[in-house]
């Protein structure tokens, strides 16, 4: 069960001007998973799993780097941080999927309004409404 997602961690650089053609790469990672000091149950252990999101316009135009913690309940907390500390990875698709789509979900909308901020092509794609050629109706594209 999620608990929670903090960012501790803001960066947002302009390295130039734009140039012609910019490619926007998202990427996450999960850097580290610890137990949480916070006991909520018996039979269930809370984890923090640290992370970095980074979005990198490339070519070298600009950064936006956001970093911190997602808390998780869960029963196979020794697992997890086990197979974290052996692979590098989270096992349980079911965890890993909850985890990244946290981050996403938070990372996502706050890297678009500091991509706003330093005038920067938007780092998701929105959707855009497209004008019928044969009337002034519009149709919206999601």
């Amino acid at each position: 069960m999620l608990l929670g997602i903090n960012i501790d961690k803001v960066r947002a650089e302009r390295f130039a001007e734009k140039p012609q053609n910019v490619t926007v790469k998202n990427s996450v990672q999960i850097v580290d998973v610890q137990e949480s000091k916070f006991q909520f149950s018996k039979d269930k252990i809370a984890l923090k799993f640290s992370f970095v999101f980074t979005v990198n316009y490339e070519p070298k135009l600009a950064i936006i780097e956001l970093g911190g913690t997602v808390s998780y309940l869960t029963e196979e907390g020794s697992d997890i941080i086990k197979e974290f500390r052996k692979a590098k990875r989270v096992k349980s698709d079911k965890v890993s999927a909850q985890i990244m789509n946290a981050i996403l979900n938070k990372c996502n909308i706050k890297a678009l309004t500091l991509a706003q901020d330093i005038n920067l092509p938007s780092p998701i794609d929105l959707p855009k409404v497209k004008m019928k050629s044969t009337t002034s109706a519009a149709s919206y594209i999601g």
